[in-house]
């Protein structure tokens, strides 16, 4: 009967036995499943991961293709009226020194074809300054050297320029169209930093581009106004044809003119509000454009006071 017991037990403690070797194994089974899940999990997510940047990466492709066209779609379209361009004002120097040349003229008559030259010489170094500016900005190359001025002084300088430099803008022909700078006296002494050159070129080409787009009888006005201590914001406003919503920021791309696809193009190269564009940059700036089609446009910049302003 011991031996019996004895025997029982050895069974019992081998079934014992058994039973806990085969828990240790479902066990590292289940650890080894448990693995794998995870391994197969991470997998799974590695493979989502790159079929995304897959996606992502075709769509940059794609992107980054139809900007490449786009871009020399562009550029073919500005070489061709580039010649255009540049011949309406040399056409003009001819003309005139022909018939400077050729005749007699009063003094009225002489003034007249001087001043016809001269705007026509001016206009054409524009045009070539502006070549030679989108060239140095596509390089990085562009320089800005700032220093304080007045808002008096600066809207002077604006005057001058619409006093003089407008009166032959081949966009003003038979337009009449009436051009206003309004600074308030209590902001006349506010001085900003700024390259001064650079900044009337940024007016040049926005006053140009809004007698450009407007009808007979418009009015374009230049204001400005302390948009907080530390800044002025400076508008120029017009009530031209205005801007389709989905133009606004490709107008700033060089190359890129927003009658494009109009049948009544406007004339110029497409590289004024590009230009500006990049030299605000260097003034820590943009061009901020709200346009409604048919209405008009307002197209403002903020530049940085050299003093805070007392509001």
């Amino acid at each position: 009967m011991n031996e019996a017991n004895r025997i029982l037990k050895i069974r019992q403690k081998q079934i014992e036995d058994h039973k806990a070797e085969i828990t240790q194994q479902a066990s590292e089974l289940e650890s080894k499943n448990l693995t794998l899940r995870k391994k197969n999990n991470q997998i799974i997510q590695q493979r989502d991961k790159l079929e995304q940047m897959v996606k992502e990466r075709t769509l940059e492709l794609q992107n980054a293709k139809e900007k490449a066209e786009e871009s020399d779609r562009l550029k073919t379209s500005f070489l061709a009226n580039m010649s255009h361009e540049i011949r309406t004002p040399l056409n003009a120097i001819v003309g005139f020194s022909d018939i400077i040349c050729g005749r007699e003229f009063d003094a009225e008559d002489q003034n007249i074809s001087r001043e016809m030259i001269k705007h026509n010489c001016n206009y054409l170094l524009q045009l070539f300054d502006d070549i030679i500016d989108i060239s140095r900005i596509e390089s990085g190359q562009i320089e800005l050297f700032t220093k304080p001025i007045t808002l008096k002084k600066l809207f002077a300088s604006i005057d001058a320029y619409i006093d003089n430099e407008l009166r032959y803008n081949k966009h003003l022909s038979n337009k009449e169209i009436s051009i206003y700078s309004h600074l308030p006296p209590e902001f006349e002494d506010i001085t900003i930093e700024t390259d001064e050159k650079r900044l009337i070129q940024i007016f040049y080409n926005l006053i140009d581009n809004a007698i450009k787009f407007s009808e007979r009888d418009s009015q374009v006005t230049i204001t400005v106004w302390p948009e907080n201590s530390n800044h002025v914001r400076i508008c120029v406003e017009d009530s031209g044809c205005g801007i389709d919503s989905d133009k606004l920021e490709k107008i700033k791309e060089p190359f890129f003119q927003a009658e494009m696809l109009d049948t009544r193009p406007k004339g110029g190269l497409g590289l004024g509000l590009a230009i500006c564009q990049k030299i605000l940059q260097g003034h820590d700036s943009k061009l901020e454009i709200d346009s409604i089609p048919g209405k008009g446009s307002k197209i403002s910049f903020k530049l940085k006071a050299a003093e805070q302003i007392s509001l």
